[in-house]
Order: C-alpha cells, then sequence, then structure tokens
C-alpha cells in the first residue's frame, strides 16, 4: 500500500492516518466485553488516539504516527507520547505504535547509524522501564505491512477502496448524488414549503443529534442537583436513613451514565438503567413525601420554627420528584427508545410528506456534513437491489459489502452516523423487487453500527412488501402530514403566508387540509389564480371537495391553466371513475380502464406530448396507484395490474357515495335490499366499506333529511352500537351541510351522549361553524336556560375533565383565539368563540378558565365588539364565576389596547351592566374589573357622559348579611344534600378553605359599621394624644420621651443580647420600676383632670406588656362566618345527588390550590365572595394595617384574592413547550 495516497482529509493526511489506525482498531476487538472509546483533541489525549477499556479496566491503547520513511520518524516525538500515555492511563495493558512505513532501511547520512528496527528496540526498552514496578504494558508496532495485512481481511475491503482513493466519498460526492435524488422528487419535494414536523425528532434520535442528548444530560444534572437534599436528617431523624442512601446513590448512578450519552454510533445510550434509577430515586422519595405530609398533619399545633424546615424540606422533595418525572417522561419517549435500532420503517398514506421527509432530512444531514445517500425507489427495477443503488451512485457494480464498509469509514471519519435512506420502496420493482430481498438488505446494513437505514413505503403497500417476521421486528412509524394543531399553524404560515393567502376562517378544518399534498395543491392553484382567500362558507365535506377539485381543475400544468376549460372534463373523468367503482361495488379501477376512461372525457383536448390525461391527473394529486391485493396469489410469471384510486380516501368515498346515491328514491329500501346493501351482511357493516358509510352518514341526511341509523334494516340501537356507524354518525355532525340537521339528529346524539361522555367534544368542534345548527348560539340559550346547578352538573363537570393537551378541541379553540386572528377573520367565527370561551368561565378547572380569559382578550382586542354584545348575552345569567371573567377580559383588553373609541365604550357598558342596576352584583373581582375599565377611561378624558363616576366607586349599596347560622342549623343543611365536604373545608379545624382563605380575608373587616365613626386603631388614638396634650408642653414631652425608653422592650432586649453573643445570663435588664413612677408622678402632675383620663384610657396601656393591651376594635367573628360561607355555598345548589363524584384533582401535599377545583369549592368561592362584597360595603377595614383602620377600595386591601393577571396575554407554543417538558430557568 501506498500511503502517501491516503485521503486527505479537511485537517490533512497526518489526521487521516490516525483515523484510519482508529478505524481498523475499532475492528480489532481484544475481548467480548470491550468498549471502544475515541480520544478528542489534537494528537489524541495523553498520548493516545483511542483505547480499548475491558471488563478489568485495563486498556489497549493506540497511538499513529504518520512518518512515510524510517529514517524520519521522530523518536523523540513517539517517547513523549508514551510517556503521556503511561501517566495518563495507569491501567494501560498494550500499546500500540503504529506508522505508515517499515522499519528496514539504516537511517543517517550514507547509511550509517542505528537501523530502524534497532530504534525500536532501543526505545522499547526505554519505556518498559518507565512502567511502574508490579505492571506490565506490551509495546507494539504496526508498520505498513502490518496495517497493509489488516486492510487485506476481507472485512476491510471498504476502508481500503474508502482511504485509498478507489471511491471519491467526498462531502461533495454525497452532495451531489443527494442532490440527483431531491431533483427526481420532483413535485414531491419542495424545500421552500418545508413544514417541521414532530416526527422528524426521530431523526435527531437515531442519528444522536448533540440537541437530544443536551436534552437528557440537562434533565439529569437537574435530578442530580436536586436530589442533593439538605440536612434532612435533622428534621425527619436517622430512621429515614435508608431512603435517604438510595436517593444519593442513584444520584451518584446517574452522573456516571450521563457521561454514555454519546453521538458515537457504536455506544447505545444507557436508557432502561437510566429509568431504573430514576424509578428508585422515585420510590425512595415518594415515602418521605408522605412522611412530611404526615408530621405537618398529626395534630393541631401552634406554629413552630421547625415548620418552616419542613416546609423547605416538601419543597425540596417535591422538586426532585418533578424533574425525575420530566426525566422519565423524556426517556420513555417513543422516539428516543428507538435510539439503538438500525433500521426504520416509516409509512403512510398517499401525500402524507414521506418523500418530503426525506428528502428534508438527506438535505439536512448534508449541510451537517453527515455520510447520506438517498435512494428512490422509483428508480430501482426489478434486478438485485444492491448492483442498481451502486450503479445508481457511479459506483459500477460492487459487491455490497465492500460498498457498506467503505459507507461505514467515510461516516466514522465524520464522527457521526451515516444515512441510507431509501424512498417509496413501494415503487418502481416495487413488490417483485423487495419482497425477497429486504430481509437480506437490512441485515447486510445492521452490521455497520454507525449506518442506519430509513426507508419508506405507502402505507396500502406495507402488508406486500414487508413480510410479516420483518414487520413484527423492524420499528415502524406512521407519517401523517400535518396532524396536530402545532404543524397545522406551521403549515399555514409556510403554504399560506408566504403566498399572501389569508388562513380559512374557522379553528378546525376539514381533515384534508392536515394533507400536505391536499394544502398545497390547493395554495398553489390559488395563487395561480391570483386569489388571496379561501371561499368562504365551506361548509360541509362536499363544499371543501368540490373547491379543491375545481381548483385544481384550473391548474393542471397542461397548457391552459387560469382558465375553466379543462374543468368540465376534469370533473367528467372524476365522476366517470366514481360512478365505476359504484357501479362495480369495488373501491378502484383498474389502471388501463382508469386511462381510457379519462381518454374518453379529454378527447376534445389534444394529449400533450410523452404523457396521458391519466398520468396529467395523477400528478396533480387527484389518482393514486395502488397494488393488487389479490397479486400475491396471482402467477408469478404474469404482472399484475395495478389498480387505480382517488389519492384521497375520503374523496372517493365521497364521490362513489355520490354516484350510488343519484339513482336512489327511498333509501331505506336500498340500504334493505337494493343498491346499498351490499355495505353489510345484515349485522355489521363490512369493514372494506367503513368510510363510504361516513359518507353516506353525511349524505344522506343532506338528500333526505333522515339519518342513515335510522334507515339500516333491524334495530336502530344494534346499528348504534356498531362503530361503523354510530361513529359514522357522530363524525358527520362536524361535516354535514347546515340544512340537514333535524329534531331526529338532535335527539339521537343526545341518547349517545348520555351513553358516553366521549361525545360532549362534538359540542366544542362545531361551536365556531358559522349557520351550523349547533354552533356557540344555540350551546348559549341551551345553557342560558338552566340555573347554575344543573348547568354546573351537566356543562362545568364536562368542562373540568377536558384535556388542555395539545391537539385537544379546547386547546386548539383557546389556541386559535388567542394567536390567530387578522383582518381577514370573520367576526362572526369571532363572536361564537367567544360564546363558548365565556361559558368556560363556569368552570372549576383554573387552567381552563385562566387560559379562555386570556384568549377572550385577545378576540377582544381585535373585535372590540364582543364585550357589549357577550354582557348583553349573559346579563341572565345566574353565575358570577362567568360575569367576572367576562368583565376581567374586557379590563385586560383596555390595558394592553386603550384607544379611547374602546374605552369609551367600554366604560358605557360597564357602568350600564354593573354600576347602573339598584344591586352592583355581588363579586369582588367583578366590580374592580369594571371600576378598572371606568378610571381609565377617566384617565385618558373619555368617559361617558352618562357615567356617574360616584355610584361606581365603593362602598356600594349591598346588604349587611347577619352571621347567625348556627352548627346545628349547617350540620342539617349538610344533610339535606347529602355531603359534609363544604362543612368540612369551611368549618372543620383542619379545613384547607376555612384557614387559608376564608379567615385570612374576613380578618381584614372590623364589626363596626360604615355609618359609625371611623375607628381609630391604638397608634393613632396614642399620636392623636400626643400632638393634643403632650407635644404642647416640651417638659411633657421630655418625660414621656424618658419614661418610654426606660420602659421594657423585649425587642431591644433582644438586640442587646445578640450584640453580647447571646450570653443570657449575663445580660440583665436593670430595673427602672421606680423611675417609671415617679416619671409618670410628675407627668399626671403637669395634666389636668380631662387630660389625665385621657392618658389612662389612650396612652397608659402602651406602657403594659404587649400581650396584656386590649384588643380595643372589635373584630368580624370568623366562627360565624364560616358558618355562614358553608350555609350560603350549600344553598346556591351544590347536592350530592347533582355531583355525586365532587373531588378536586391536580393537587399535591401542599396547601397550594388544586388545578381542577370541585363545583363544591367554586360555590364556597361565590359565597364567600358574596359576603367579602357585603363586608366591603358596610363594614370599616381592620386596624391591621399599617395606616389603620380605613374604607375598603379595592381587592388589594384583603390580601391576595386577584386570581388573574389578564394584561399578560397567552405565550405562543407555551403548551407544547410545557408538554415536551421543557425546561426554563428560574
Amino acid at each position: 500500500m501506498d500511503y502517501s495516497r491516503i485521503r486527505g482529509m479537511e485537517s490533512g493526511q497526518r489526521l487521516a492516518f490516525e483515523e484510519l489506525i482508529c478505524q481498523l482498531g475499532r475492528r480489532d476487538k481484544p475481548a467480548a466485553k470491550a468498549e471502544f472509546r475515541r480520544v478528542e483533541g489534537a494528537g489524541g489525549d495523553g498520548g493516545l488516539e483511542a483505547y480499548w477499556l475491558l471488563d478489568d479496566d485495563k486498556k489497549v491503547g493506540y497511538q499513529a504516527k504518520y512518518y512515510l520513511k524510517s529514517s524520519d520518524i521522530n523518536w523523540a516525538n513517539i517517547d513523549d507520547s508514551v510517556e503521556k500515555a503511561l501517566r495518563s492511563h495507569p491501567s494501560l495493558k498494550k500499546y500500540i505504535v503504529a506508522i505508515p512505513c517499515d522499519l528496514t532501511d539504516k537511517s543517517g547520512p550514507k547509511g550509517g547509524g542505528k537501523r530502524g528496527w534497532d530504534h525500536w528496540e532501543t526505545h522499547k526498552e526505554k519505556w518498559e522501564k518507565l512502567v511502574p514496578a508490579g505492571q506490565h504494558v506490551e509495546f507494539t508496532l504496526w508498520s505498513a505491512s502490518d496495517i497493509t495485512d489488516r486492510l487485506s481481511n476481507p472485512n476491510a475491503e471498504g476502508l481500503k477502496k474508502y482511504w485509498f482513493g478507489d471511491f471519491e466519498f467526498s462531502p461533495q460526492w454525497f452532495a451531489n448524488n443527494v442532490g440527483f435524488a431531491i431533483q427526481s422528487l420532483d413535485e414531491r419535494y419542495h424545500p421552500d414549503d418545508h413544514v417541521e414536523v414532530s416526527i422528524e425528532k426521530l431523526f435527531k434520535v437515531i442519528l444522536c443529534d448533540h440537541t437530544i442528548i443536551e436534552d437528557i444530560q440537562k434533565r439529569i444534572s437537574k435530578v442530580c442537583r436536586l436530589a442533593k437534599i439538605n440536612d434532612p436528617e435533622n428534621i425527619l431523624g436517622s430512621s429515614e436513613r435508608n431512603a435517604l442512601d438510595i436517593i444519593a446513590t442513584t444520584a451518584k448512578a446517574l452522573e456516571i451514565l450521563s457521561s454514555r450519552y454519546s453521538p458515537d454510533a457504536w455506544l447505545e445510550w444507557p436508557i432502561q438503567e437510566c429509568l431504573d434509577c430514576v424509578d428508585d430515586m422515585s420510590d425512595a422519595i415518594h415515602p418521605l413525601e408522605n412522611l412530611i405530609w404526615s408530621l405537618k398533619e398529626a395534630e393541631n399545633k401552634p406554629k413552630q420554627s421547625s415548620d418552616y424546615k419542613l416546609s423547605n424540606l416538601e419543597h425540596q422533595l417535591r422538586e426532585a420528584s418533578s424533574a425525575c418525572y420530566s426525566l422519565r417522561s423524556l426517556l420513555r419517549d417513543r422516539y428516543i427508545s428507538k435510539q439503538h435500532e438500525s433500521s426504520i420503517l416509516l409509512n403512510g398514506k398517499a401525500g402524507t410528506g414521506k418523500s418530503h421527509l426525506l428528502g428534508s432530512v438527506a438535505q439536512e444531514a448534508i449541510c451537517e456534513g453527515r455520510t447520506a445517500v438517498l435512494i428512490l425507489g422509483q428508480h430501482l427495477g426489478g434486478e438485485n437491489v444492491w448492483g442498481q443503488i451502486t450503479r445508481r451512485l457511479g459506483l459500477g457494480d460492487l459487491n455490497p459489502d465492500v460498498f457498506l464498509q467503505a459507507l461505514s469509514a467515510a461516516a466514522e471519519a465524520t464522527k457521526r452516523r451515516g444515512l441510507i435512506l431509501i424512498d417509496a420502496v413501494n415503487e418502481g420493482g416495487g413488490l417483485a423487487l423487495w419482497r425477497n430481498e429486504l430481509a437480506e438488505f437490512i441485515a447486510r446494513i445492521e452490521k455497520h453500527k454507525n449506518l442506519v437505514l430509513v426507508f419508506s413505503c405507502r402505507y396500502e403497500y406495507t402488508s406486500y412488501i414487508i413480510p410479516p417476521k420483518l414487520s413484527n421486528k423492524i420499528p415502524s412509524f406512521m407519517v401523517q402530514g400535518f396532524r396536530t394543531p402545532e404543524e397545522q399553524k406551521r403549515a399555514a404560515r409556510v403554504y399560506l403566508g408566504k403566498r399572501g393567502i389569508s388562513q380559512p376562517n374557522t379553528p378546525w378544518l376539514a381533515e384534508e387540509f392536515t394533507n400536505p399534498l391536499f394544502l398545497r395543491s390547493a395554495c398553489v392553484a390559488l395563487e395561480r389564480d391570483n386569489k388571496k382567500f379561501f371561499p368562504k362558507g365551506l361548509i360541509g365535506t362536499k363544499q371543501v371537495f368540490a373547491f379543491y377539485l375545481r381548483s385544481i381543475a384550473r391548474n393542471l400544468g397542461a397548457g391552459r391553466d387560469g382558465s375553466d376549460d379543462l374543468v368540465s372534463p376534469t370533473m367528467q373523468s372524476i365522476v366517470a371513475i366514481a360512478l365505476d367503482m359504484a357501479g362495480q361495488r369495488r373501491d378502484y379501477v383498474p389502471h388501463s380502464q382508469a386511462i381510457a376512461l379519462i381518454a374518453e372525457k379529454f378527447q376534445a383536448y389534444p394529449t400533450p406530448p410523452a404523457t396521458t390525461w391519466f398520468e396529467i391527473l395523477q400528478r396533480n394529486g387527484l389518482f393514486r396507484l395502488d397494488p393488487d391485493p389479490h397479486s400475491l396469489k396471482a402467477d408469478p410469471f404474469l404482472m399484475a395490474e395495478e389498480l387505480t384510486r382517488f389519492s384521497f380516501q375520503r374523496l372517493q368515498d365521497h364521490l362513489m357515495a355520490s354516484a350510488l346515491l343519484d339513482n336512489v328514491e327511498n333509501p331505506a329500501l336500498a340500504l334493505a335490499s337494493g343498491s346499498l346493501q351490499f355495505i353489510h351482511n345484515g349485522e355489521r357493516i363490512l369493514g372494506e366499506w367503513a368510510g363510504l358509510t361516513e359518507a353516506l352518514s353525511i349524505q344522506i341526511p343532506e338528500l333526505f333529511n333522515e339519518e342513515l341509523l335510522d334507515l339500516m334494516p333491524g334495530d336502530t340501537d344494534h346499528w348504534a352500537n356498531d362503530y361503523s356507524v354510530g361513529g359514522a354518525f357522530i363524525e358527520s355532525l362536524k361535516w354535514r351541510s347546515n340544512e340537514s340537521f333535524t329534531d331526529r339528529t338532535l335527539h339521537l346524539y343526545n341518547a349517545f351522549l348520555n351513553a358516553s361522555d366521549e361525545h360532549f367534544d362534538i359540542i366544542l368542534q362545531v361551536s365556531a361553524s358559522v349557520g351550523h345548527p349547533w354552533n356557540a348560539k344555540f350551546l348559549h340559550e341551551r345553557l342560558k336556560a338552566r340555573k347554575m346547578p344543573q348547568r354546573d352538573a351537566f356543562w362545568s363537570v364536562q368542562v373540568n375533565g377536558l384535556s388542555l393537551e395539545e391537539g385537544s378541541t379546547i386547546h386548539r379553540l383557546i389556541e386559535w383565539s388567542a394567536f390567530e386572528q387578522n383582518n381577514q377573520t370573520d367576526p362572526e367565527v369571532q363572536y361564537l368563540c367567544a360564546l363558548t370561551l365565556t361559558w368556560f368561565f363556569s368552570s372549576s378547572n383554573r387552567l381552563i378558565r385562566d387560559r379562555a380569559s386570556k384568549a377572550l382578550t385577545s378576540l377582544m382586542i381585535i373585535n372590540p365588539g364582543l364585550y357589549d354584545k357577550l354582557c348583553n348575552d349573559f346579563a341572565a345569567v345566574d353565575d358570577l364565576y362567568v360575569q367576572e371573567r367576562l368583565h376581567t377580559a374586557a379590563y385586560g383588553a383596555c390595558c394592553i389596547d386603550g384607544n379611547e373609541q374602546r374605552l369609551q365604550s367600554y366604560s358605557d357598558t360597564a357602568y350600564r351592566i354593573v354600576f347602573g342596576s339598584d344591586v352592583v352584583p355581588l363579586s369582588i373581582l367583578l366590580r374592580d374589573a369594571a371600576l378598572g375599565i371606568i378610571e381609565m377611561a377617566t384617565l385618558k378624558n373619555c368617559l361617558s357622559q352618562s357615567v356617574d363616576v360616584q355610584k361606581c366607586s365603593p362602598p356600594y349599596r349591598t346588604k349587611m348579611i347577619r352571621l347567625s347560622i348556627t352548627e346545628e342549623a349547617l350540620e342539617r343543611a349538610s344533610k339535606a344534600v347529602g355531603g359534609s365536604n363544604i362543612l368540612s373545608s369551611c368549618t372543620g379545624w383542619m379545613g384547607d378553605f376555612a384557614s387559608y382563605e376564608i379567615q385570612p380575608r374576613v380578618s381584614t373587616f372590623l364589626n363596626v359599621s360604615l355609618t359609625d365613626p371611623e375607628p381609630m386603631s391604638d397608634a393613632e388614638i396614642r399620636d392623636r394624644f400626643k400632638e393634643e396634650v403632650i407635644e404642647i408642653c416640651p417638659v411633657r414631652s421630655a418625660l414621656l420621651k424618658r419614661m418610654r425608653k426606660i420602659t421594657h422592650n423585649k425587642f431591644r432586649t433582644l438586640l442587646v443580647r445578640l450584640e453580647h453573643n447571646n450570653k443570657k445570663d449575663e445580660i440583665k435588664d436593670p430595673d427602672h420600676s421606680e423611675e417609671f413612677k415617679r416619671l409618670e408622678k410628675q407627668l399626671l402632675t403637669s395634666l389636668n383632670k380631662e387630660e389625665k383620663a385621657r392618658y389612662r384610657k389612650e396612652y397608659q396601656p402602651y406602657f403594659n406588656s404587649s400581650n396584656n393591651r386590649p384588643d380595643r376594635l372589635p373584630h368580624i367573628d370568623i366562627k360565624a362566618a364560616q358558618r355562614w360561607i358553608a350555609k350560603r355555598a350549600y344553598g346556591l345548589g351544590w347536592t350530592n345527588k347533582l355531583f355525586p363524584d365532587d373531588r378536586s384533582h391536580g393537587e399535591d401535599h401542599s396547601r397550594s390550590r388544586p388545578l381542577i377545583e370541585r363545583i363544591g369549592k367554586k360555590y364556597q368561592w361565590l359565597a364567600l365572595d358574596e359576603l367579602l362584597c357585603s363586608l366591603a360595603d358596610n363594614k370599616w377595614m381592620s386596624e391591621r394595617r399599617s395606616n389603620g383602620s380605613r374604607l375598603y377600595a379595592t381587592p388589594l386591601d384583603i390580601g391576595f384574592h386577584r386570581d388573574i393577571d389578564p394584561t399578560i396575554l397567552l405565550i405562543e407554543d407555551e403548551a407544547q413547550a410545557i408538554s415536551q417538558g421543557v425546561e426554563f430557568d428560574k
């Protein structure tokens, strides 16, 4: 071998030779359990390029020196490397020095000096003396001949071809070949239209991308950091030592495992080991959390200093437990769990973006400097697959193992995993090529751990091409287009935004809009027609498809784009195919027949060169070709004809349904024994016609105003339990035309809803549909007509259980309202969404209430007229939970966009609805929000003249509540409604609501009526006495000042003690009692009779011990207030019959409010609010404030009563980030 010809990397031949030696070393495994490790850094680190770590912790190290002649060898340089290696790697067992020359020539001028081998022996002897006593290191030379022998091994043939120029395999070579393949993808890949989808994470995982590694290591680091718990034994005692040891041990184990997350493809990530550690740590933490909970709740004791330490420890454990959960969720991710796989199958239906995905991944891999090849199935025929691939890559006929060895070497040189991408194995040779070769193809690639194969296949072909044994072995993932709302938003920005096309006016799009092919085709068609909007009123599936087909037909790319010339033959062709399918009772047309049918419809138009009209329609995404399902049983010598189907299954189903119903007059008869009987066998719908059944569930009501469920032969209940019919009915409610809803439709839906809560979601999905008979207006009238308890039992309980995860209906409604508004959005859709959002406010799910509130604020900002409309709509609704957030959302809109027109309009509405009536609503926050709107309008001088500002400020005219409920009366109320949760929560000694919500708020009020003079605090009374009696005379001032100074003061004594290192025995307060008596006598002598009386009443108590000072001002009886609130909560309508399983959810062991509070807790909040309003309107505030007693002004006067800041809007992508476990620095 001529080592001067070694492929030069970007950093030169020296580093290329080092890389070659590392690759040969990796293939020379010394023991079964050995682990190969590369050493990064110029020239290696510590005298080694790489080493094998044996199971006894011994090492076999490699050092490469690029000297092409023996005479050029710098032995001192090698000495230096050896010395470094012995110092840095004391467990070294064998040291291999690789040099690309043979030690045979004489060194030095004129052949004098030592021979090369003499130098080796001399230095080897020197190195052996450096080895510490009792150890042995074997020094071995790999000369050029040795290296050549290793490269001559059949398993290294590819390395030789790669490193010595037989293959180019340069970054440019890989880029060119990927580029050629991408050009052949044509319409299937448009880099400018790339939309990031979740499945792209799969490629980051299998390619060991640094972002994935960093995420895992960051979460491990957080777990380890939080596992270092401060002083747990001082709080819990030594009995919990075992659990604490487990936490510490598993944290150390995780720190070690963290280093094994590496981009090195040969190292498998320790996912399961980390999961085991996390589970062990969690199992140790949970009993400690329970113990702390028990300690805190063991007895009703006064607060002690140890309580803070206990709470702090509880917080530490909760944080550690949360970090464990976050790490566990990440490691169990469906993509990360497949990191070790070498082969991946992607499948998906036509047009979902499989080819685009692989093209994008290939381009990104090239940009990252990876080794990647992209092969298209359409380029492969029926010959040997490997020969076709190597010829396609310009390598000629090549042994596949040699090709893969070279590819592996190229990937290893980049220190990154390499990619082999095969797009659409169902195309080209398809079944004939792959069914018998795929297993062998995969097995060859899997021998190379740093290569990963990803191949795609149309879903319909998967069972024909992938043998069952292989299918069970290879992990597969479905490419589904834009499935999540987040992906749909990104797609809208890419496909619509860059073309200047406004988004459709609804939160929910037809299913086809999630298909990249459908969406791009529609957008391109609109762009070519120079249109900027989707047509308004795309209601119902048939209208969506009609728009799509017409748009495509106007832009077929066949010479008449932009005109309607080809619309008629295109539609006729589509109908002809559908009629043939319907007539033959099959969901396909043979390929040749489809060509003929379409050619007939286009006979008036010349066929474009080198193509057919079928191919033109297929290229535009209207048709697809599928395998014949009977081809597996057919004569192997005969080539089975492919079958033509519509690209979109729902389009095909609806076209077939339309064709079948064209000649039907009596659908019940047709289903029983006529043209539609073939879809069922009398007992159930046949599986192959499930999609057609769904289409019939839409079209039969549209044509006949009857439901398919009722028309099926036999019992309606029987068919309702058949998912194909029952599910089709529910699904039809989203996509049928507005005119097809009848009273019977509603009756059937209610029956389904009574049977299962899962159908509740439909109400929300149709709520924003303009003109839909069941939209938000219908919902509003239904809910408004009910009393709050009945409404909560039907509606609020259901809303409480809704998921806010990405993809859920409520998440989509909130996100669309918050982020997807523009000047073209239909105001009617905004109004419908606003109605639904406002009804969400009745929920006791705090997260839903908060997010819905902020979403409504966003809608009000873009559509100011919503506030007045909603106030009128909800004026008669008996739920202050709803009213409060409606006004709060409006206040937020005023703060964010406080233009004068808005403020004038909103202040007028707020005054009319809230302050213009005789009784101001009994809600602290509602009043606060409405007053805030009016104050902002006042500030900007745009207040309506009809507003009386005096009526808008507290106190308001509210009748004072008598707190006279007895314990016996409360017990009777509790028993009457069948539940004691409200009683316990409001009055029990462990009642969270009593202690943490009622007591702090109610205690801010005095039991002194506003009709009485404003009471004064002790401090104010003393200050008044000093001002009026003492400070008028300097002698009096001096006497009182001295009296105050010598009076015992616990705080002053404590400070003195601290200054003297807490020496209690040495610090004694002097006795000033006699001096105080003398001074007080002198002061009294200087006062007249009236002044003396005032001194004894107003100032003398100050000198008493603080424990003995009288509490001058009467406070509200907290116990009586608690009983009243509990009784009132029951009176609002809570009963066990209405709310049989009324529990809070999303709570931990702390006293924080649960995310989802029980309905009974909602009624407690309403009752508390009612009492607080009464107190604020009738009682003076407590003296406990620093400025003494005062009149109530804002919710801040009673503590942290405000529970939302409406001026902070939702953050886009926040929900997604939280669901994916994104960590935010605190």
